[in-house]
């Protein structure tokens, strides 16, 4: 049985472009937290010294480290997007008919993107650390609002929230953790990590279908620069690292190594397939940025019928941070529980 992350030891990554770095030991940043005056300030309707920002969870991020959001995003039709690669990643995503792609490149840069979609509106969002994206609808007591960057993380996780309530959201699964609404939880919306090529395969013959174009800020060139604090984990983790991308669909989660290399598995409920074609969403840590991890798409038994299901991708440190009891099978056919 896989055991929980060894909480009082870190990994220290710090990042500038290039290759990742690590040193033992536990950084200053990391054991402590100092709220500069700015945050105090931003946030002094709230009780700064209760909940999550006295743990030891909890950090501020460098200003430059909390980009601004792109807000009403321009489109292009995908037809005549000629400056995402076909194996450039995609979330994409369809509500109501109407089916839109957000090259992960652009959601990278900004973190979150607010946008409407059939008449819905949400919010694309990406943590580079956890490589978790998530959509969410941006609805919050029945008021659309925007979604921001709280310009902190809670175990390595960055913090959203709503412009209308305040309340501050966490972006791998949407659940409220301070302030009017930390009881509750945003809707999550069903997405797609998908290449462009295969975007374009499976949702063909649409002239009408947009793509977000580039803002003045991903259009430059983007550098990591970033210090990320990964706590250790147990060795009876497999060979597997903190940084290692692991496939979740439901309860139930995958080594993407062990999915790329099998090419499909199979449960008694589940059939998920592997196929190559695919750059990496870029993360914090730059481990695949020069493989092709393919595209993954799972499907659910219903009798004689097989549905699509949805399936996320996360960072394994993320993943046991977050799991809520979901089992990590390290072997095909194997049942192993965090």
């Amino acid at each position: 049985m896989l055991k929980s992350i060894l909480l009082g030891s870190f990994l220290t990554l710090s990042l500038v472009g290039g290759s990742p770095n690590f040193a033992g030991g536990i950084s200053q940043a990391a054991a402590q937290t100092v709220l500069s005056e700015d945050f105090k300030t931003q946030w002094s309707d709230r009780d700064l010294t209760v909940g999550i920002v006295g743990s030891s969870g909890f950090r501020l991020d460098r200003p430059e480290d909390v980009p601004p959001s792109y807000d009403r995003p321009s489109l292009l039709p995908a037809l005549v997007d000629h400056k995402t690669g076909n194996l450039e990643p995609l979330i994409t995503v369809e509500i109501n008919g109407a089916v839109r792609g957000y090259p992960m490149r652009i959601v990278a840069a900004h973190r979150i993107i607010n946008d409407s979609l059939g008449g819905v509106p949400i919010a694309v969002t990406y943590c580079q650390v956890c490589s978790s994206a998530m959509v969410f609808k941006r609805d919050v007591d029945g008021n659309a609002t925007p979604l921001r960057l709280v310009g902190a993380s809670y175990e390595e996780n960055i913090i959203l929230y709503d412009e209308a309530t305040r309340t501050w959201w966490q972006q791998i699964n949407g659940l409220g953790l301070s302030g009017p609404k930390a009881d509750g939880a945003l809707d999550v919306i069903p997405s797609k990590m998908e290449s462009f090529a295969a975007f374009l395969k499976r949702v063909p013959g649409k002239p009408s279908l947009m793509v977000v174009a580039d803002s003045a800020l991903s259009s430059q060139p983007q550098q990591v620069r970033q210090t990320v604090y990964i706590p250790s984990m147990e060795q009876d983790a497999g060979s597997l690292k903190a940084w290692d991308r692991v496939v979740v669909v439901d309860r139930e989660a995958w080594p993407l190594e062990l999915l790329r290399k099998a090419g499909r598995l199979e449960t008694d409920d589940l059939l998920i397939l592997w196929e190559p074609g695919r750059q990496a969403a870029p993360d914090s840590f730059g481990k695949d940025n020069d493989r092709d991890v393919g595209n993954i798409t799972a499907y659910s038994r219903r009798g004689d019928h097989l549905l699509e299901t949805d399936t996320s991708i996360q960072l394994l440190h993320a993943f046991y941070q977050f799991s809520d009891g979901k089992k990590l099978h390290l072997e095909r056919g194997a049942d192993e529980g965090r």
